[in-house]
């Protein structure tokens, strides 16, 4: 009985020790908070066969990693939209959303990057004071990502592999609005 609850204990103590062996990095991803607020009309943002309008509103830059802006959050009017190239990917959209190129409005998104769209949204906004709602959307935004049953989705990972090394730049995001 005595070797068990040692065991136990080690156990519990490596899996403790585990745990608090984060990242730095990940860590400042994981609890990024708004920095920067930029108003927001008629942005374009098209990424191969995507294009994401945010018609008005505000992106909030969270904190940056490493200097980097790698996430946002979008309050306001937008359209996501894809035009698949290819006709099995038209047919397989019609499919699956009922149209060939979807287009779907939202209000809120969660915007994971490490291409050019901290760029673009400053060339093409205007700061203003700080969103005080930005913080509890991406919070609300994070927990639906993870909630999910079939989302195996970190963005953070993702954005962390991306910065060290990885000469591949994406663009992700989650939102939430309606057809």
């Amino acid at each position: 009985m005595r070797v068990i609850c040692a065991l136990a204990g080690v156990c519990f103590v490596v899996s403790e020790l585990t745990a608090q062996i984060v990242d730095p990095n990940y860590k400042i991803l994981r609890e990024a908070l708004p920095t920067e607020t930029f108003s927001i009309e008629n942005l374009n943002l098209q990424r191969d066969v995507a294009q994401l309008t945010l018609q008005s509103g505000t992106v909030t830059f969270l904190t940056p990693l490493q200097e980097k802006r790698m996430l946002a959050v979008f309050r306001g009017e937008g359209t996501f939209e894809v035009a698949p190239i290819t006709s099995m990917d038209r047919n397989y959209l019609a499919k699956l959303a009922g149209q060939e190129k979807p287009r779907v409005g939202f209000q809120r998104m969660l915007i994971a990057f490490s291409d050019s769209t901290y760029d673009e949204v400053k060339k093409a906004g205007k700061l203003v004071t700080l969103d005080p709602e930005a913080a509890s959307a991406a919070a609300d935004l994070r927990k639906k990502i993870r909630k999910e049953p079939d989302s195996d989705d970190n963005i953070e990972a993702e954005l962390l592999w991306c910065n060290n090394g990885s000469s591949s730049r994406r663009s992700r995001g989650t939102f939430r609005g309606s057809r």
